[in-house]
């Protein structure tokens, strides 16, 4: 799952590897997606 993936490359501080990755998966028809994408930056703003 993408969710659960971008949340292990953010603890292992792969952060450009987690930002590429959501642009590769990322649907832009489906609202999930950019729910993921607020989560994720997000999580960047908290952790640095």
């Amino acid at each position: 799952m993408l969710y659960k993936e971008l949340l292990q490359l953010i603890e292992n501080l792969n952060i450009n590897q987690a930002d590429n990755l959501l642009f590769e998966k990322i649907e832009t028809h489906d609202i999930k997606y950019l729910e993921i994408a607020i989560d994720f930056y997000d999580r960047l703003n908290q952790y640095f």
